[in-house]
């Protein structure tokens, strides 16, 4: 399968093209290995350029149901995180099933933020993060088990943290996907051990005698017993900053939202027939972005809407819920499912009867 490298600005033509290249038996097969069949595809669906009813369609047209069932459940994990995110609203940014017990601190490890917790896997996956913006999804769940779960960082640090440096960072996906790992949106805390990150890993990084190399029983207990290991001990500020103005850099900025609004999540290809295209930042001073991904933002504007304008709404602005109503949303792969799912699984088993 073609790779997209680098993530450059793509349209939808594009983006189509690429995936009619995916191969579903061969992603079910690799997706789980660092160096399997990914599809790449998350930044362009999370700034909406393509969507997951067009990746759906596309692959079934090529492969039949059971071949590419399991590439379709997995951009489902991404509407049902929507549907919840519809159905609780802002309650998503606190613990939602039970708290997190474990979740004490509220700065990162040192270790973590420099990239030197000494597990390979771990300080590669997060200097790749800085450069690129971009993880496996193994990948965020290891970082995301070692801040909430060996080190006792409270789950929101992380999840603030992440989706700042992630040029696919979506507010629904990465919140409750961090909930998840941390127990309070699950049954019960996520682990993977140094065995595991071994497996699933690149065969350069494997690892033995790590503070992760111990059985998975042995690592709950710890996190019981709240044993921190010495190097996750130091903590530190995260050094997040608000790049509005970085942003603005690269617009003329308009004093109203008047035109044909879009936000950095709905940049799709039907701007291009558009005179007036208006792009509205909400200045969210909880869920910061960083330069990396308004780059990607901003080349994907310029070759879809180069003609774009820039409004910025505050959050003390008078019209504030007002102006976030108006604003365009993605489109839901299963609209219809609309109630509350406490779990993937209720929700996977009424949107698999729709496909």
């Amino acid at each position: 399968m073609t790779k997209i490298d680098n993530f450059q600005a793509k349209d939808q033509e594009e983006l189509l093209a690429y995936v009619e290249t995916i191969n579903p038996i061969l992603y079910e097969r690799s997706r789980n290995s660092l160096a399997g069949s990914v599809t790449h595809l998350s930044p362009y669906i999370t700034c909406g350029t393509i969507s997951l009813n067009q990746v759906k369609d596309t692959v079934r047209k090529k492969y039949k149901s059971a071949e590419s069932l399991k590439l379709i459940q997995e951009l489902a994990w991404r509407d049902f995180f929507q549907s919840v995110y519809a159905s609780l609203g802002r309650q998503i940014f606190v613990s939602i099933k039970r708290e997190q017990g474990f979740g004490v601190f509220d700065e990162l490890p040192k270790a973590i933020i420099e990239a030197n917790t000494g597990i390979k896997i771990i300080d590669n996956a997060i200097n790749k993060l800085y450069r690129t913006g971009y993880l496996h999804n193994h990948e965020r769940m290891w970082i995301a088990m070692l801040v909430c779960n060996i080190a006792g960082i409270k789950w929101q640090v992380g999840a603030k943290w992440m989706y700042y440096h992630l040029i696919d960072g979506d507010l629904a996906s990465n919140t409750l996907s961090w909930q998840w790992v941390a127990g309070t949106f699950s049954a019960k805390k996520y682990f993977a051990n140094q065995e595991n990150l071994n497996k699933y890993g690149l065969s350069q990084d494997r690892q033995k005698d790590t503070f992760l190399d111990k059985s998975y029983e042995e690592l709950d207990a710890d996190s019981e017993a709240k044993i921190f290991p010495g190097i996750l001990q130091p903590r530190m500020y995260s050094g997040l900053i608000d790049n509005t103005d970085y942003l603005a850099s690269f617009f003329e900025q308009v004093a109203a939202p008047v035109g044909t609004l879009f936000t950095i999540t709905t940049i799709t290809d039907s701007l291009k027939q558009k005179n007036d295209p208006v792009l509205v930042y909400y200045q969210d001073s909880d869920w910061l972005i960083s330069r990396n991904r308004i780059d990607f933002v901003v080349n994907q504007i310029k070759k879809i809407a180069p003609n774009t304008k820039l409004f910025l709404v505050p959050q003390n602005h008078p019209d504030l819920v007002q102006i976030l109503k108006s604003l365009p949303s993605q489109e839901r792969m299963f609209p219809s499912l609309t109630d509350y799912y406490p779990s993937f699984f209720k929700f996977w088993s009424r949107a698999e009867r729709l496909i």
